[in-house]
C-alpha cells in the first residue's frame, strides 16, 4: 500500500486567493504611500509660496522702514532749525520789547517814533554778522576753487588782530564810519 498522499490544507485555488488578497493589501498600500506622497508635495508647494511671500512682505516692511527712518532724520533736523528759529525769534522780541522801554522812557508821545526801526542788541548783531562773513567767505573760496576748510573765520577771528596803520610821527590813526537814517515825514 501506498501511503496515501495528504492533500495540502489548502488548495491552489486558495493559494491564488490568500496571493490575490496580500498583492491588493500591497496595491492598497501602494496606493496609500502615493496619496501621502501628493499631499506632502502640494503641502511643500504651498510653504514655499507663502515663505516667498512672507520673503516679499519683510523686503518691502524693510523699504519702509528705511523711508521712515530718513523722514525722521529729516524731521528732527527741521525741528532742531525750528528751535534755533524760535530762539532768535524770542531775542528779537526781547530786543523789540526793550526798544519799546527804551522808547517809553524817553517820553516820546509821537507814534512814528514808536513804529521806527529800532537797532539790535550787540550780541545778536555779532553773531548775524559771523554767520554773514562766514558764508561770504564760502562764496570766494567757492569762486576761486579754494578749499573751504583751509581757515575757519574762527581761526582767523582768534589771531591777533591786524596792527592799525600808523603815520609817520607814530601816531595811530582809527577810522570809524557811522550811520544813522533819518525818515523824512
Amino acid at each position: 500500500m501506498h501511503p496515501r498522499r495528504r492533500s495540502p490544507p489548502y488548495s491552489s485555488a486558495a493559494i491564488a486567493d490568500s496571493l490575490r488578497n496580500a498583492l491588493r493589501a500591497k496595491e492598497a498600500d501602494v496606493q496609500y504611500a502615493a496619496d501621502l506622497a501628493q499631499e506632502h508635495a502640494a503641502d511643500a508647494r504651498r510653504h514655499q509660496t507663502a515663505r516667498e511671500l512672507s520673503d516679499a512682505q519683510a523686503a518691502q516692511l524693510e523699504e519702509e522702514l528705511n523711508i521712515a527712518r530718513e523722514a525722521f532724520n529729516g524731521i528732527a533736523a527741521q525741528e532742531e532749525e525750528n528751535a534755533l528759529l524760535h530762539e532768535t525769534i524770542e531775542r528779537l522780541r526781547a530786543d523789540l520789547d526793550e526798544l519799546r522801554g527804551a522808547t517809553a522812557d524817553r517820553g516820546s508821545t509821537n507814534s512814528r517814533d514808536v513804529s521806527r526801526p529800532g537797532t539790535i542788541n550787540r550780541s545778536l548783531g555779532v553773531e548775524m554778522l559771523v554767520q554773514l562773513a562766514e558764508s561770504e567767505r564760502k562764496k570766494f573760496l567757492d569762486s576761486n576753487g579754494m578749499n573751504s576748510t583751509d581757515r575757519t573765520l574762527d581761526e582767523m577771528t582768534s589771531e591777533d588782530p591786524p596792527e592799525s596803520p600808523r603815520s609817520d610821527d607814530g601816531m595811530t590813526y582809527q577810522t570809524m564810519i557811522t550811520t544813522r537814517r533819518v525818515r523824512a515825514s
